[in-house]
């Protein structure tokens, strides 16, 4: 009967002999134990748990097969591999993947600063504003993405600070990028007699035509044909005033785009002689 049971009733304790003779054995510790054995001479009869040091010899594991290691495979399945008369992909890099820029490249980015300046003049106050604006931007595209309920091109603040900071860093990494990529040469269209057409979805103020424009300069006199396509038009046609006025600066020759906005179809004519600069001609 439970102490509790006992003080709850009022009932007295059974009274507790002995135990047992068989019941009745000796507990030892492990030291002990050990301390003993190694006087007796003999070893303890349950076989001790060996503990490898820093300095002491490991055990050797049993090597595994070559085949458990590659791909993703677990053991026991079987790795897809590719066939062995497989042709080589046409993508292969030979190079590096983010090349640095030639010095002549590199002086034709630096004049993006005064074309910016030429289709989006900023005042003082907007300048001193301009540091505040690219960090509030910045949070708003990538912590704060919850709150872009709106496009942030209806805020002048945000369009001048994508135009000013991310605009130039985009145009950067991917001029690099289309430097070093196998892209398709448009003058195979021409000798088919086709027109080449760039196609930029999302485009935004068109950052891949102009650093396609800006990382192939052999490409810049061909008539090639850019269609960007976008929720938003002001970027876009800001984007197209950027690269008319980057031509102007360096005397080079722009191509021709075409912005587009759902059902509605704007050509946009960037070219040296434009008639309504910044923003360009539409048709």
């Amino acid at each position: 009967m439970s102490d509790t049971r006992q003080k709850k009733y009022g009932e007295a304790p059974a009274p507790r002999g002995p135990r047992p003779a068989g019941r009745a054995t000796e507990r030892r510790s492990f030291h002990e134990e050990s301390r003993n054995d190694r006087e007796r001479g003999r070893r303890s009869e349950a076989p001790r748990r060996q503990y490898s040091s820093f300095t002491g010899e490991q055990a050797e594991r049993p090597s595994r097969r070559q085949e458990e290691f590659s791909g993703w495979s677990r053991p026991g399945q079987r790795e897809a591999r590719a066939p062995r008369d497989a042709r080589p992909s046409p993508w292969q890099m030979e190079s590096e993947l983010l090349p640095a820029l030639p010095d002549v490249v590199r002086r034709e980015l630096d004049a993006l600063g005064q074309a910016l300046r030429t289709v989006r003049p900023l005042r003082s106050a907007h300048y001193r504003n301009l540091p505040a604006d690219i960090e509030a931007l910045s949070r708003l595209l990538t912590c704060e993405r919850s709150g872009l309920y709106r496009p942030y091109w209806s805020s002048p603040a945000s369009t001048s600070a994508y135009l000013y900071y991310f605009l130039p860093w985009n145009v950067l990494r991917l001029a690099r990028l289309f430097r070093s990529l196998p892209l398709p040469d448009p003058r195979l269209w021409l000798e088919k007699g086709q027109t080449p057409l760039l196609l930029d979805g999302g485009s935004g103020p068109l950052s891949v035509p102009l650093a396609l424009w800006l990382a192939r300069p052999e490409w810049r006199a061909l008539p090639i044909q850019v269609l960007a396509v976008d929720n938003a038009v002001q970027p876009m046609e800001l984007g197209c005033g950027v690269m008319a006025a980057w031509g102007d600066i360096l005397g080079q020759p722009v191509w021709q785009v075409r912005v587009e906005r759902g059902s509605s179809v704007r050509n946009v004519i960037c070219a040296p002689g434009c008639s309504r600069r910044p923003t360009c001609s539409t048709n």
